[in-house]
């Protein structure tokens, strides 16, 4: 079985304030990892992932990339077609569990590009 895959968090940011971004986004990443997401950012982030599903499938380039994440997680050819319905079965619970489990590290590795 292949692992989780990446994860990566981006931001524009002034140099200036590099520090008090890195803090904020790792004091984000701690709490989704300790307590439960509020029921609206959950709704907001469904919304957010159905509504840019039609984007992700624009071009031949954004085609190519989901069917290339589709063969190399070995998910089934028909994943589209029920992606919906497994974004609506997503719970706080789950997300709390899967956060504790793959998303709080103790050994993150942090990229900074830029001037």
């Amino acid at each position: 079985r292949l692992g989780a895959g990446h994860w990566a968090v981006a931001a524009g940011v002034n140099p200036a304030n590099i520090r008090q971004a890195l803090d904020a986004i790792g004091e984000e990443i701690r709490r989704i990892g300790a307590e439960l997401v509020l029921p609206a950012e959950l709704e907001d982030s469904r919304s957010s992932l159905l509504g840019s599903l039609p984007v992700t499938l624009e071009t031949n380039h954004a085609l190519c990339n989901q069917l290339r994440a589709i063969a190399y997680y070995d998910l089934p050819l028909d994943y589209l077609d029920h992606y919906q319905v497994a974004i609506g079965t997503v719970t706080r619970e789950k997300i709390l569990e899967l956060a504790q489990t793959y998303l709080v590290r103790p050994d993150p590795v942090i990229v900074i590009a830029g001037p």
